[in-house]
């Protein structure tokens, strides 16, 4: 279906201010990755002021076109743009000195100081030197960008990580505390039992007793070794339950068997923690 004569008139104004659109656009650039960005959206701002506006009232299109373009492309920088909120007024000077660093640096033949931009924006060097300052904050340098010149590894290989090794030390600080805690001849059947990795039967020769006293040996120490961890504070980086904790405490091997001691967490722990 065919638009409407003023839907018509509004393609027409878009596609005869394109350039205008851009124009705008370059003002607020300075960054190369976010000059398209911007194009787009001062684009945006030229489609929605073709919408709004009312040639009967005799104004001149591209008049009333460039102040909703920036507003638009002000607002994206101030909300999507920066990693950073920044107000209003920031941003706004941004624009202005990003409008008249180009050209001064032509007719200067370098770089404008903040002095002499402020001079030429008509405001305080401080403001100035704030932008300059946000504009460093706002640019952050890529986790793939080199350390240095001479040294290809990336700015991300240096960002720290979570250190695990401390849990580990103080789970079997803990350990260490509750298997001394044990009598001589608990203490010697745990032994057997997950590091000698031995059955009921050789524990009960080794120990001399039976294989019944060995069972209830074994049920006694992790018994009581399980109490004492579970009376002790958690470690903070912890994020297990004394409950989690108790169903991964091994049960003693009965005769014959030859896999529970070589799974049980508790065996190497308490290997380390005994040294």
């Amino acid at each position: 279906m065919a638009g409407t004569p003023r839907t018509a008139r509004q393609d027409e104004l878009v596609l005869d201010h394109l350039g205008l659109a851009d124009a705008v656009a370059r003002r607020f650039s300075a960054r190369p990755d976010e000059r398209e960005d911007l194009r787009q959206v001062a684009r945006l701002g030229l489609v929605n002021a073709a919408r709004r506006f009312d040639a009967s009232l005799g104004n001149d299109f591209a008049v009333f076109a460039v102040p909703t373009i920036s507003g638009e492309v002000k607002r994206h920088l101030r909300d999507c743009s920066a990693p950073m909120r920044a107000p209003r007024r920031l941003h706004e000077r941004r624009g202005a000195v990003l409008a008249v660093r180009p050209a001064l640096a032509q007719r200067l033949g370098r770089a404008p100081t903040a002095d002499e931009v402020a001079v030429e924006i008509d405001c305080a060097p401080e403001e100035v030197r704030e932008v300059e300052e946000f504009e460093r904050i706002a640019s952050p340098a890529s986790l793939d960008a080199p350390v240095a010149a001479e040294e290809p590894l990336p700015l991300g290989a240096l960002l720290g990580s979570d250190e695990t090794g401390y849990l580990r030390i103080e789970r079997l600080a803990l350990l260490a505390d509750a298997f001394r805690a044990l009598t001589a001849r608990q203490r010697a059947a745990i032994e057997l039992s997950f590091f000698a990795e031995r059955n009921q039967r050789e524990i009960a020769d080794a120990l001399g007793v039976s294989q019944v006293h060995v069972s209830r040996l074994l049920a006694q120490a992790l018994r009581r070794m399980r109490s004492a961890l579970e009376s002790e504070p958690q470690p903070a980086a912890s994020s297990s339950s004394a409950a989690s904790r108790t169903s991964r405490t091994p049960t003693p091997r009965s005769a014959g068997s030859g896999s529970a001691a070589k799974t049980s967490p508790l065996r190497s722990s308490a290997r380390v923690s005994t040294r």
